[in-house]
């Protein structure tokens, strides 16, 4: 395996010189050296597998290219299965059908799949190399070394699915040296996974070693530890994270009071530790103005102006975001949250599906895109939604709740009432465990437990929940709920 040093050079880098090669299909354009496709100019919000996976497709266009070629080449030394194929393959249509390439994929049974559609081969050159500082400093030795170095054998590949202009605010701040430390540890930072946090941490520890005169690596660090302290709040003292993350964005402020990413970093612990809504609000504010192109800033006062129940604003919020960096699987699933509270359910739907095609195992994502479902009347697509929350773990025990209420409204009343047995014993005083007993006819215990759900500054996401408005006036809740604006 190659060392960090030989990835990243002293002096001129041939090594990451890329050819740059763009396609024209239909009126898409795939820039196959980014993955990225874009549509009359704008970047879809496509994973970069799918993007990946059309890649393979278009580069053999005419040819059949089988599920182990495309797994082979997109899912390189992972245990993964066909179906990971042929989700994203089912995407892939569904995005070139809305825009008349319905057949452009074909499925050649038992082989894979070839490309039909005519492809235009618009550019291809190669970049200058890149010139950079000398690093005077060494990869850590040990464990994070290693895990380093294990990382940065994906950077070609994960790097290229981050827009390297909207991924590094101010990247003159950093050597090269350092923006790829610091692109790959917003990667592994947007799974919001306990193993990516922990990598992005080591990561963005390395931007400050490489670069401790920009206050993007601690930046970084704060940020890593602000959605521990939120992610993981169950297992660890968020009180700990929180006054580490607080120590980092003033030493980021000390190198630049300008800093976007760590005036961003402020609005979050503002608003997570000190519930301080309107200085929060101030902070994400003055970092967007700064950087409009900071993805994060936009992420984050999206979500809190969700907490605080203004929907126009937030989806407004996230929508600029997932525009900017289309590949966080987080603001797409909080874009799905903005639209079904809002009654958008193809909406809700569509983002759900996308934050999973990131992130196979958001529960969060596969939960709404049940919910939505459910609401749009399509029970079937809701029911295998929820059996495969049950099948991935952490958020598995939110599952039997969830299908007691969709087999109730589908008339399995046997299913049901085993389910909500399972989902009494899991969370007995839940707002999906009343909504089943509301499904299956115990109006007066499914309200009880909503009668007793807490209001807080912020709005209670149960108690606006689309599923309550056939029983709100028996709740009498409108005069529960604090005022907010839209």
């Amino acid at each position: 395996m190659a060392r960090i040093g030989a990835i990243v050079a002293d002096d001129t880098r041939p090594n990451l010189q890329e050819v740059v090669k763009r396609y024209a299909i239909g009126p898409f354009e795939l820039d196959a050296a980014r993955g990225v496709l874009s549509l009359d100019g704008e970047p879809l919000a496509l994973g970069p597998r799918v993007v990946a996976t059309l890649t393979a497709l278009v580069e053999r266009a005419g040819d059949v290219v089988t599920k182990d070629e495309i797994l082979d080449r997109v899912w390189t030394g992972q245990d993964v299965c066909e179906s990971n194929v042929s989700q994203s393959v089912y995407t892939l249509r569904k995005v070139l059908r809305d825009h008349g390439l319905g057949t452009a994929i074909v499925t050649m049974p038992r082989r894979g799949y070839r490309f039909t559609a005519p492809v235009e081969l618009l550019a291809e050159a190669r970049l200058p190399p890149i010139f950079v500082r000398r690093q005077s400093v060494a990869p850590p030795r040990g464990l994070a070394g290693r895990l380093l170095t294990a990382a940065f054998s994906l950077a070609l590949v994960v790097l290229a699915a981050v827009p390297a202009a909207r991924a590094v605010p101010h990247a003159p701040q950093l050597s090269a040296h350092g923006a790829e430390l610091y692109r790959l540890g917003r990667y592994y930072w947007n799974l919001r996974t306990p193993a990516g946090l922990a990598k992005s941490t080591q990561l963005f520890a390395a931007v400050v070693a490489s670069d401790p005169r920009s206050p993007l690596g601690y930046a970084g660090l704060a940020d890593a530890d602000l959605m521990i302290a939120d992610y993981q709040h169950e297992h660890v003292k968020p009180a700990r994270y929180f006054a580490r993350a607080r120590t980092e964005i003033r030493t980021a402020l000390a190198l630049d009071r300008d800093s976007a990413v760590a005036h961003a970093s402020l609005g979050m612990l503002r608003y997570a530790a000190d519930r301080d809504v309107r200085g929060s609000a101030a902070e994400f504010q003055r970092a967007i103005a700064l950087d409009p192109g900071y993805a994060v800033a936009h992420h984050w006062y999206g979500t809190t102006l969700f907490e605080q129940g203004r929907l126009a604003d937030a989806s407004r919020e996230l929508r600029a975001a997932i525009t900017l960096e289309p590949v966080s699987a987080a603001t797409g699933a909080w874009l799905a949250e903005a639209s079904y509270y809002g009654g958008r359910y193809a909406d809700a739907i569509v983002y759900s599906r996308r934050a999973l095609d990131l992130d196979p195992h958001r529960g969060g994502a596969l939960r709404r895109l049940g919910l939505a479902y459910e609401l749009a009347g399509d029970l079937p697509r809701a029911i295998a939604a929820f059996e495969r929350l049950r099948r991935i773990g952490p958020d598995a025990s939110a599952a039997p709740a969830l299908l007691a209420e969709a087999y109730a409204r589908s008339g399995r009343r046997q299913a049901a009432r085993a389910a909500l047995r399972d989902a009494l014993r899991l969370h007995p005083r839940d707002g999906d465990t009343a909504f089943a007993m509301l499904a299956l006819g115990e109006r007066k215990r499914g309200l009880a437990i909503l009668a007793r759900m807490p209001t807080t500054m912020y709005k209670t996401p149960t108690l606006t929940d689309p599923r309550l408005e056939p029983f709100r006036s028996a709740l009498h809740l409108v005069s529960r709920l604090p005022e907010t604006s839209s």
